[in-house]
Protein backbone atom coordinates (compact mmCIF):
# COMPACT_ATOMS: atom_id res chain seq x y z
CA UNK A 1 0.00 0.00 0.00
CA UNK A 2 1.35 3.41 -0.97
CA UNK A 3 0.62 6.19 1.49
CA UNK A 4 0.59 9.91 0.76
CA UNK A 5 3.87 10.07 2.65
CA UNK A 6 5.46 7.45 0.41
CA UNK A 7 4.15 9.19 -2.70
CA UNK A 8 5.79 12.46 -1.65
CA UNK A 9 8.87 13.58 -3.58
CA UNK A 10 11.81 11.56 -2.34
CA UNK A 11 9.50 8.79 -1.12
CA UNK A 12 8.95 10.55 2.20
CA UNK A 13 12.54 10.02 3.26
CA UNK A 14 12.84 13.58 4.58
CA UNK A 15 9.98 13.12 7.03
CA UNK A 16 11.15 10.92 9.90
CA UNK A 17 7.80 9.33 10.81
CA UNK A 18 5.77 6.85 8.80
CA UNK A 19 2.30 5.50 9.55
CA UNK A 20 3.75 2.03 10.08
CA UNK A 21 6.34 3.07 12.68
CA UNK A 22 6.24 1.32 16.05
CA UNK A 23 5.46 3.34 19.19
CA UNK A 24 9.11 3.06 20.30
CA UNK A 25 10.33 4.41 16.94
CA UNK A 26 7.88 7.32 17.08
CA UNK A 27 8.97 8.09 20.64
CA UNK A 28 12.63 7.97 19.56
CA UNK A 29 11.93 10.44 16.75
CA UNK A 30 9.94 12.80 18.99
CA UNK A 31 12.43 12.81 21.89
CA UNK A 32 15.01 14.99 20.07
CA UNK A 33 12.22 17.51 19.45
CA UNK A 34 11.80 17.62 23.23
CA UNK A 35 15.53 18.21 23.64
CA UNK A 36 15.18 21.09 21.19
CA UNK A 37 12.33 22.57 23.23
CA UNK A 38 14.41 22.39 26.43
CA UNK A 39 17.44 23.93 24.70
CA UNK A 40 15.39 26.71 23.07
CA UNK A 41 13.57 27.63 26.29
CA UNK A 42 16.80 27.42 28.26
CA UNK A 43 18.74 29.66 25.90
CA UNK A 44 15.81 31.97 25.19
CA UNK A 45 14.49 32.57 28.69
CA UNK A 46 17.11 31.30 31.11
CA UNK A 47 20.41 32.02 29.36
CA UNK A 48 21.64 33.84 32.45
CA UNK A 49 21.51 30.50 34.28
CA UNK A 50 24.57 29.42 32.33
CA UNK A 51 25.48 26.57 30.03
CA UNK A 52 25.84 24.03 32.84
CA UNK A 53 22.25 24.61 34.02
CA UNK A 54 21.00 24.21 30.44
CA UNK A 55 22.98 20.99 30.03
CA UNK A 56 21.51 19.71 33.32
CA UNK A 57 17.99 20.58 32.12
CA UNK A 58 18.70 18.64 28.92
CA UNK A 59 20.03 15.77 31.03
CA UNK A 60 16.87 15.68 33.15
CA UNK A 61 14.83 15.44 29.96
CA UNK A 62 17.11 12.81 28.43
CA UNK A 63 17.14 10.57 31.48
CA UNK A 64 13.38 10.77 32.00
CA UNK A 65 12.66 10.24 28.29
CA UNK A 66 15.02 7.25 28.31
CA UNK A 67 13.25 5.69 31.28
CA UNK A 68 9.90 6.37 29.61
CA UNK A 69 11.10 4.77 26.35
CA UNK A 70 12.15 1.66 28.23
CA UNK A 71 8.76 1.46 29.94
CA UNK A 72 7.05 2.12 26.61
CA UNK A 73 8.71 -0.95 25.16
CA UNK A 74 7.50 -3.06 28.11
CA UNK A 75 4.10 -1.66 28.98
CA UNK A 76 2.51 -0.01 25.94
CA UNK A 77 -0.14 -2.38 24.55
CA UNK A 78 -1.07 -0.45 21.40
CA UNK A 79 0.35 -0.51 17.88
CA UNK A 80 0.42 3.33 17.80
CA UNK A 81 1.98 5.88 20.11
CA UNK A 82 -0.90 8.34 19.97
CA UNK A 83 -0.98 12.07 20.49
CA UNK A 84 -1.46 11.73 24.25
CA UNK A 85 2.04 10.37 24.84
CA UNK A 86 3.48 13.00 22.49
CA UNK A 87 1.78 15.70 24.57
CA UNK A 88 3.15 14.15 27.77
CA UNK A 89 6.61 14.11 26.20
CA UNK A 90 6.19 17.82 25.39
CA UNK A 91 5.16 18.42 29.00
CA UNK A 92 8.32 16.61 30.12
CA UNK A 93 10.33 19.01 27.97
CA UNK A 94 8.57 22.02 29.52
CA UNK A 95 9.13 20.70 33.03
CA UNK A 96 12.79 19.96 32.23
CA UNK A 97 13.17 23.56 31.09
CA UNK A 98 11.97 24.65 34.55
CA UNK A 99 14.93 22.80 36.04
CA UNK A 100 17.28 25.29 34.36
CA UNK A 101 16.39 28.37 36.46
CA UNK A 102 16.19 26.12 39.50
CA UNK A 103 19.80 24.98 39.09
CA UNK A 104 21.20 28.13 37.54
CA UNK A 105 19.51 30.77 39.65
CA UNK A 106 17.93 32.59 36.70
CA UNK A 107 15.20 34.76 38.16
CA UNK A 108 12.67 35.02 35.34
CA UNK A 109 9.29 34.73 37.07
CA UNK A 110 7.25 35.64 33.98
CA UNK A 111 8.95 32.95 31.87
CA UNK A 112 8.63 30.41 34.69
CA UNK A 113 4.92 31.17 35.08
CA UNK A 114 4.32 31.03 31.33
CA UNK A 115 6.04 27.65 30.94
CA UNK A 116 4.32 26.28 34.05
CA UNK A 117 0.93 27.51 32.80
CA UNK A 118 1.36 25.84 29.40
CA UNK A 119 2.51 22.60 31.04
CA UNK A 120 -0.38 22.62 33.49
CA UNK A 121 -2.86 23.43 30.71
CA UNK A 122 -1.65 20.46 28.69
CA UNK A 123 -1.99 18.12 31.68
CA UNK A 124 -5.66 17.45 31.04
CA UNK A 125 -5.21 17.25 27.28
CA UNK A 126 -3.10 14.08 27.26
CA UNK A 127 -5.63 11.94 29.14
CA UNK A 128 -8.50 13.27 27.03
CA UNK A 129 -6.57 12.47 23.84
CA UNK A 130 -5.74 8.96 25.02
CA UNK A 131 -9.38 8.21 25.76
CA UNK A 132 -10.59 9.86 22.56
CA UNK A 133 -8.14 7.87 20.41
CA UNK A 134 -8.79 4.65 22.33
CA UNK A 135 -5.10 4.50 23.31
CA UNK A 136 -5.32 4.80 27.09
CA UNK A 137 -2.79 2.55 28.82
CA UNK A 138 -1.03 1.90 32.10
CA UNK A 139 2.13 3.23 30.46
CA UNK A 140 0.45 6.53 29.55
CA UNK A 141 -1.03 6.93 33.01
CA UNK A 142 2.32 6.24 34.68
CA UNK A 143 4.22 8.50 32.28
CA UNK A 144 1.76 11.32 32.97
CA UNK A 145 2.02 10.77 36.73
CA UNK A 146 5.82 10.85 36.67
CA UNK A 147 5.84 14.10 34.69
CA UNK A 148 3.31 15.54 37.16
CA UNK A 149 5.56 14.53 40.06
CA UNK A 150 8.68 16.16 38.61
CA UNK A 151 6.57 19.22 37.78
CA UNK A 152 5.24 19.51 41.34
CA UNK A 153 8.70 19.16 42.85
CA UNK A 154 10.23 21.70 40.44
CA UNK A 155 7.49 24.25 41.18
CA UNK A 156 7.81 23.71 44.92
CA UNK A 157 11.59 24.18 44.79
CA UNK A 158 11.25 27.26 42.56
CA UNK A 159 8.73 28.73 44.99
CA UNK A 160 11.04 28.08 47.95
CA UNK A 161 13.97 29.66 46.14
CA UNK A 162 11.73 32.59 45.23
CA UNK A 163 11.05 33.41 48.87
CA UNK A 164 8.18 31.12 49.86
CA UNK A 165 8.57 29.39 53.23
CA UNK A 166 10.80 26.29 53.15
CA UNK A 167 7.90 23.96 53.96
CA UNK A 168 6.39 24.64 50.51
CA UNK A 169 8.89 22.02 49.31
CA UNK A 170 6.75 19.43 51.10
CA UNK A 171 4.09 20.00 48.42
CA UNK A 172 6.44 18.55 45.82
CA UNK A 173 7.56 15.51 47.78
CA UNK A 174 4.56 13.15 48.22
CA UNK A 175 5.31 11.05 45.14
CA UNK A 176 8.89 10.56 46.26
CA UNK A 177 8.08 10.01 49.93
CA UNK A 178 5.46 7.36 49.23
CA UNK A 179 7.02 5.68 46.22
Amino acid sequence: TVTALDAAPGGGRFFPLRPTDTPVRRFAVLAPVGLGVVAALGAGFFGSAGALAIVLGLTVFGVNAGVAARQLRRRHPHAHLGLANAVTLLRLALVSALIIPLLGGAHEPVAIMAIATVSLSLDGVDGWLARRQGLASDFGGSFDMEVDSVFALALALLAALGGAPWFVILLGLPRYLFW
